[in-house]
């Protein structure tokens, strides 16, 4: 104040030292020169030695109201000591009173000055003010002296008979804070005397081209000035009052206009004294370290009480939005205070905020009354300034609070600590102030709601020197920020759509940049009615100066199965709406780790999230199918991310246990296709359920894997080590323990499955090629381009089924049939299963053909050249053709015809050994001529006949045994009783000759003859029965030569001989037991019968 009283004083003496000129210039009566001459001189004896002027030059001109007036042009003032120029003026007039000149007397009635400059660097001089002798009651002197400053200016009015002084066009240098020039105007500034005495004051002046009015009178009691009224309308002093960024951002200060009513009394004897003011404020902004807050309206009413010596806040009230603040304060010396200690120097502070109401927008919650006590003291010596009490009072709960400021020469520091134990969350949201943590407490306005916060603690220091002349982010460091509470039952939002947490438990931890949310439990709900438990989790946002503002979010959820599925759906994840399924398709339950980064807050255009989801699931099941199955009792995990969605585990397919991998993309557009892998242990009953069609082929436990590959292609891999695997039709098969594996490319077409890329690898065996199977009929086609079933197979197979029909064709260089020859043997290539049904077995239809270089049978032995064309249905043969050639270059032949009642069937051979060890019938035969013929329905009933010629037995222990196995009590054998030594190792035939007889499964024999040179036998009986038993009797003969003359002499022969094909003498003897190793069993009392006696002991 001391230095715009001084201010205002050079102004005066400026403006009188002018005035003394021009008067001194029309009193001489001089002109031109003489009138400059005396002006210059007059006007520097007015201004006296601690001035200088210097005036260009003066002229006589008229006023505006053509009054006479002396100009004095480039008035300048300059400071003798150092030159520095203190004020310049571009025009002065001193307008006179016509009449008075007339008269001989020259009058000054107005003093017109415009384009004035001023240095204010020297009228504002005087150092830094001392805070140390600062007290409230030194106001009433510091009155006084204003007041007495008026009374000069008055006087000097008074005196010089001016009725009015204009000043105008004043530049007043000025820069803000950032070191940028500030245009600062008086434009138009005129004193008015009154004819009561009185002195008003008009004017206006700009700040950057913004204009303010000014509005003043100061009454007097003659000449003594007794009060003072003043009132400045739209003061905008924003470029002082706002720091920027040099860039020119706004970040600490006001933005406002301000109007101020002074008023003044002076203490008289009969008057007591008076100081007020009032400022008011409307629709104005707060920035602090770039916050910016809404200044409402501000109507503060400032006093003085000068009976008390104290200065005060009467009631006044401040509106930031909705946000209602009364105050009131007083500030007294505090060595005036009662409760003071003695001697202490300071100011005491109260103020008071009483029923104010808190309403925060951005909050979303009901507005309520709060109170506010702070009590505290200015120590002007040590700079400080300490609030020992700050408590902030609501209906639901109290913070108490502490404020220590240390002014010092940079920026001061800051200290605040507070404690609340408990309040409502709805409260401490609208308390919290704007600047204090903005970005955190922007969050928990928009983000938290209810519930109530306790145990809570707020740490804030801002060092010395922090808050810069050109300002900076006031980002405080974990030392510097730190506010924690607890949490209970509130609601909590956590980013994108996802539902937000209601009935939440935790804590809400912020230090320096660093903020975290601790979740202990929480709920869940979702638009559908569904819900999840939020069992813990963890939100924090690890630099909250940071923008965007990015946020990590860990919580782990649980819930129904359909709930958790959709969680899913909402942003950010949105995950399930990138499949095939919706919610209600999921039953069982889910626990779930969520991780989220991601940006919360959408305007500051965040990149995209990142998110992942951990499920563990238990008794998981689809409600619908999927890929045609039905998937119940999952156990397992699921990781979802915005790329793909990733299950693990195990459940069950259509009720088979599998382990099931499964990948699904997920993010949008996308054009990578999902993919999955099954893997099961199966027996037959679950093999028919994942894999139909295969129950012909394979039997027993199977390890099963199938992939995807593509939308119509499954790959399909398996273990066959423990199964027992079957090729129908040929015979072939592979027992259970002999290594395996088979895969395939699997594709489904209406209920039609392609097995492309087929390669069995086993043991020695293999194959490759393509199947078709059908879940309805089994085997559809199968064209295998390379087999191996055994070490000398070298072909391919193609199968054809067609109305129940397999047609097979079989082409190669070699292939080995003991397999098919076994088959065979066991009951006919018409037998086996059709492959219809799983499960289901039945005589087969078929149409094979085989045509290949070789075709390896038992015994070494094998066949060339061979064609086979082999037809069946319902088990008989509709057609049967064979050509071959042995090793030995004899022909093979089989031929087949239709008849009436059957077949006629016929097999031509110039090689009957060869053939018979090749179909493993009998391995001790060489040569002979073959010719077998049969009718009848081949597979059920048939008749026919076996004649073989020229052969021979070579190595038969069995024909050996009959001839010298004792037979006699005596123990005689067949060679003592003919008295020879019958060798037989190497034994020739000139024919063997049997009736064949097929019905219902039994093979039986009759007449059956094998004569030879040395030898013969008679045989008839069961060749074979349906469990795979031979029972045959007969009478081996010796010298079968002589025994068949006595048979030949028609009454010896019948008396002796027994018939026509009966020796005379012989043994009888019996087979029975298994086919492949009957035992032989001889009579003992056959060998000395005759022949017509013999056959009473012929066994039965």
């Amino acid at each position: 104040m001391t230095r715009i009283l001084r201010f205002f004083a050079y102004l005066l003496l400026s403006l009188m030292a002018m005035l003394g000129a021009a008067a001194i210039a029309i009193e001489t009566g001089t002109v031109d020169q003489a009138l400059s001459t005396g002006a210059r001189a007059a006007f520097q004896s007015a201004i006296g030695d601690d001035l200088k002027a210097d005036i260009d030059k003066t002229s006589i001109r008229l006023s505006q109201n053509l009054h006479l007036a002396v100009a004095a042009e480039n008035v300048t003032l300059t400071d003798p000591k150092t030159g520095q120029v203190v004020s310049k003026a571009g025009d002065v007039k001193l307008v006179i009173d016509p009449l008075s000149l007339i008269m001989g007397k020259v009058s000054v009635t107005e003093i017109d000055v415009t384009g004035i400059d001023f240095d204010t660097s020297r009228v504002l001089a005087g150092g830094d003010t001392d805070l140390s002798t600062l007290r409230i009651d030194r106001f009433p002197p510091f009155m006084e002296t204003l007041f007495s400053n008026l009374d000069d200016v008055r006087g000097f009015i008074v005196r010089g008979g001016l009725d009015r002084l204009r000043l105008g066009g004043i530049t007043i240098p000025a820069k803000d804070g950032i070191g940028k020039p500030v245009d600062v105007q008086v434009e138009d500034l005129i004193m008015t005397r009154r004819k009561d005495g009185s002195l008003a004051i008009q004017g206006t002046t700009s700040i950057n081209g913004k204009v303010s009015t000014i509005a003043a009178e100061a009454s007097a009691n003659g000449t003594r000035t007794t009060s003072l009224t003043a009132t400045v309308t739209d003061l905008i002093a924003t470029p002082f009052l706002i720091k920027r960024t040099p860039t020119g951002v706004w970040r600490d200060g006001a933005d406002t206009a301000i109007n101020i009513d002074f008023y003044a009394v002076r203490q008289s004897e009969t008057q007591k004294p008076a100081l007020s003011a009032r400022l008011r404020t409307e629709n104005g902004l707060l920035y602090i370290d770039g916050d910016q807050q809404e200044l409402t309206r501000a109507d503060i009413n400032l006093a003085y009480d000068f009976d008390k010596l104290t200065a005060e806040i009467r009631p006044s009230e401040l509106d930031f939005g909705p946000t209602h603040i009364p105050l009131t304060g007083g500030f007294v010396d505090l060595d005036r205070l009662q409760s003071a200690t003695p001697g202490a120097q300071g100011i005491g502070i109260d103020l008071l905020i009483d029923r104010g109401t808190a309403s925060v927008e951005a909050a979303g919650e009901e507005a309520f009354p709060f109170s506010v006590k702070a009590f505290g003291e200015f120590i002007p010596s040590k700079r400080h300034l300490g609030v020992r009490e700050l408590t902030v009072s609501t209906p639901h709960g109290t913070m108490q609070s502490t404020v220590d400021v240390q002014f010092g020469d940079a920026s001061p520091e800051i200290r605040f600590s507070g404690k609340l134990f408990e309040m409502r969350t709805a409260m401490v949201k609208q308390l919290w102030p704007y600047w204090m943590a903005s970005k955190p407490r922007a969050w928990v306005l928009a983000n938290l709601f209810g519930g109530t916060l306790s145990n809570a603690s707020i740490d804030v220091l801002i060092p010395a020197g922090r808050m810069k002349a050109i300002p900076q982010p006031l980002n405080l460091n974990a030392d510097e920020l730190k506010i924690a509470f607890d949490i209970s039952g509130a609601r909590m939002n956590v980013t994108g759509d996802l539902p937000p947490i209601r009935d939440l438990n935790g804590h809400f931890d912020l230090s320096g940049q660093d903020m975290e949310v601790r979740i202990d439990g929480g709920t869940s709900y979702f638009p559908s009615g569904r819900k999840v438990r939020v069992e813990k989790g963890s939100f924090g946002v690890a630099n909250t100066y940071a923008k965007p503002l990015m946020a990590n979010i860990a919580v782990t959820v649980s819930g129904a199965a359909d709930a958790m599925a959709e969680l899913a759906t909402f942003k950010p994840m949105q995950a399930l709406q990138r499949t095939e399924f919706v919610p209600e398709d999921f039953s069982g339950q889910i626990k779930a780790d969520v991780q989220l980064y991601g940006g919360i807050i959408a305007d500051q255009k965040p990149p995209p999230e990142v998110w992942k989801a951990s499920l563990d699931l238990s008794g998981v099941a689809l409600k619908r199918p999927y890929l045609d199955r039905k998937i119940t009792d999952f156990d397992g995990t699921l990781t979802v991310d915005p790329m793909n969605a990733i299950l693990h585990g195990n459940g069950e397919i259509d009720g088979v246990p599998a382990q099931i991998d499964l990948t699904q993309p997920v993010e949008r557009n996308t054009t990578r296709p999902p993919s999955w892998t099954v893997k099961a242990q199966l027996n037959d009953s679950q093999r028919a359920k994942m894999v139909p069609g295969l129950g012909d082929i394979v039997t027993g436990t199977i390890d099963l894997e199938i992939s995807r590959l593509d939308e119509n292609r499954q790959s399909v891999k398996s273990d066959l080590s423990r199964a027992t695997l079957t090729l129908p039709v040929i015979g072939w098969s592979k027992g259970a323990g002999i290594p395996a594996k088979v895969s395939m490319e699997l594709q489904d077409k209406n209920g039609v499955s392609s097995l492309d890329k087929f390669v069995l690898d086993g043991d020695g065996f293999g194959a490759s090629g393509k199947l078709v199977v059908s879940k309805a009929n089994g085997l559809v086609e199968a064209d295998l381009d390379h087999m191996k079933l055994a070490a000398a197979d070298d072909f391919g197979l193609s199968v054809q089924v067609n109305k129940g029909v397999i047609n097979a064709k079989i082409r190669g260089s070699s292939l080995d049939g003991r397999a098919f020859l076994k088959k065979l043997k066991g009951g006919g290539a018409g037998s086996a299963g059709s492959g219809g049904a799983e499960g289901k077995s039945s005589s087969t239809d078929v149409d094979i053909n085989i045509d290949v270089d070789k075709l390896v049978g038992f015994n070494d032995e094998a066949l060339s050249g061979v064609k086979l064309l082999y037809g069946s249905r319902a088990g008989a043969i509709t057609a049967l053709k064979l050509s071959a050639l042995t090793d030995t270059g004899q022909a093979v032949v089989v031929q087949s015809s239709k008849a009436s009642y059957g077949n006629d069937v016929s097999l031509i051979s110039s090689d009957a050994g060869t053939l018979a060890r090749f179909v493993d019938l009998y391995s001790h035969m060489r040569g002979g001529m073959l010719d077998v013929k049969i009718r009848g329905d081949i597979g059920k009933n048939w008749m026919g006949n076996v004649d073989l010629r020229n052969f021979r037995v070579e190595n038969e222990d069995r024909l050996q045994k009959i001839v010298t196995t004792p037979a006699t009590d005596d123990g005689r054998s067949l060679n003592t009783a003919v008295k020879r030594d019958l060798d037989v190792s190497s034994e020739k035939f000139q024919r063997a000759f049997a009736r064949l007889i097929y019905q219902d499964g039994v093979l039986r024999t009759d007449n059956g003859i094998v004569r030879g040179e040395q030898v013969g036998a008679s045989f008839q009986g069961l060749i074979k029965d349906a469990r795979g038993q031979m029972e045959m009797t007969g009478t081996f003969m010796p010298a079968y030569g002589l025994n068949r003359l006595f048979a030949e002499v028609p009454i010896i022969g019948s008396i002796l001989g027994n018939g026509r094909d009966r020796g005379l003498l012989g043994i009888t003897f019996k087979l029975k037991g298994p086919v492949d190793a009957p035992h032989l069993i001889v009579n003992p009392l056959s060998i000395i019968a005759p022949g017509m006696f013999r056959q009473i002991f012929e066994f039965q």
